[in-house]
This record gives structure tokens, C-alpha cells and sequence, in this order.
């Protein structure tokens, strides 16, 4: 897990070794979120292969999210 701050934007991305999210995936991005007060990207890279958004995270497959985040 990491977070990435840039001139722009402020990343928040989890890392989870599964090929299926679930909802207690979630609960480090909503605390981080809570602690730092500002808006943030939030992403969550995992084994699977499909793209798509929950719950204002961005989940992605993590070589494909990798590019995404560095292309912020």
C-alpha cells in the first residue's frame, strides 16, 4: 500500500494479492481518506482482470492500474 503525491493530486492505492475484491477491501482507502481530510484518487490494484469503479475507488488490475496511476 502506498501513497503518491504529486503537484496535482493526491493518490491513495491499496495492493491486495487476490483475483476477487470485497467489501472489507475498502476500509484502508475510507480510514486514509478520513485522516487526511482532502480529496484523493483512490485506487485499489489486485489480481484480477477486470477494470471498474466502487464505492469512488478506482479498481484495476495492477499492471494496468500501475500505467493508469502514473499517467496522473
Amino acid at each position: 500500500d502506498f501513497i503518491i503525491e504529486t503537484g496535482k493530486s493526491t493518490i491513495a492505492c491499496e495492493v491486495k494479492a487476490t483475483r476477487k475484491i470485497g467489501s472489507d477491501d475498502f476500509s484502508g482507502l475510507e480510514s486514509f481518506k478520513s485522516f487526511f481530510g482532502k480529496k484523493c484518487e483512490k485506487f485499489i490494484l489486485y489480481l484480477g482482470k477486470d477494470s471498474y469503479d466502487d464505492r469512488g475507488t478506482q479498481i484495476r488490475p495492477w499492471n494496468n492500474g500501475i500505467e493508469e496511476i502514473l499517467a496522473l
